[in-house]
Order: C-alpha cells, then sequence, then structure tokens
C-alpha cells in the first residue's frame, strides 16, 4: 500500500481523483486490486487526456495557420472587427494578437497603422 502511496504522490489531484473514482477509474477496468503497473498506466493515460484537454482550451478559438490570410480571411477579419482594411503584413494571427493587445482601442490602432502605411506608399 505504501507502493501506490508513492506512486500517486507524482499525479496531480485530478489525475489521482479520475483514476481511483468508482465511476471512472480502475474499478470499472481491472480485478481489484490493480498491480502498480496498472495504476502507473492508468495515471499516465489519464495526465496525457489532460494535458491534450488543457492544450485544445488554450488554441480554442484561435485560426487555423492555413487559412490566415486570404481575400475571404480579410474580409471575415474586417467584419469581425470593424476595419476598413487589415495592415499590410498581418495574418489572422497577428489581428488576433493585437486586438487582444490593445483592446477598446484596437481600431484606432490599426486605422493610425493604415494611414502611415499609404502615407509611406505616396
Amino acid at each position: 500500500m505504501a507502493q501506490l502511496g508513492t506512486v500517486l504522490q507524482g499525479y496531480s489531484d485530478a489525475v489521482i481523483a479520475h483514476v481511483t473514482s468508482p465511476q471512472t477509474g480502475l474499478q470499472r477496468t481491472c480485478k481489484f486490486p490493480p498491480s502498480i503497473a496498472e495504476v502507473v498506466t492508468a495515471c499516465e493515460e489519464e495526465a496525457t487526456r489532460l494535458h491534450r484537454r488543457r492544450e485544445q482550451d488554450r488554441y480554442a478559438g484561435m485560426v487555423p495557420v492555413a487559412r490566415t490570410r486570404g481575400p475571404t480571411m480579410e474580409s471575415r477579419l474586417c467584419a469581425k472587427f470593424g476595419l476598413r482594411a487589415i495592415p499590410r503584413g498581418w495574418d489572422a494571427v497577428e489581428v488576433y494578437q493585437q486586438a487582444r493587445a490593445h483592446g477598446a482601442n484596437f481600431r484606432t490602432v490599426v486605422e493610425n497603422m493604415l494611414i502611415a502605411q499609404a502615407a509611406g506608399e505616396q
């Protein structure tokens, strides 16, 4: 039993709760008591699942890189943020990052950048 406690110390509370729960844990898949190897395997699988979920949540709402530029994407971004154009050199990821960074001032920042880019062309 001490060995099991030592193994479980290496995992988060969320992993331990999932693996030891009668509804989701080892009791549903193994004969009891499980071996230390079965506990480690279950903990590793749950830790990996939680990590993947955190990564998915982290990137949720971001535009896939393969579709971050082009006329359709630019028109969608303009409509979403109320812009007349997207500054040269910006893709969708940059637009979202700048929108997050500037908040309510985002449209003003973009308009000033568009004016500066247009002035540089003349």
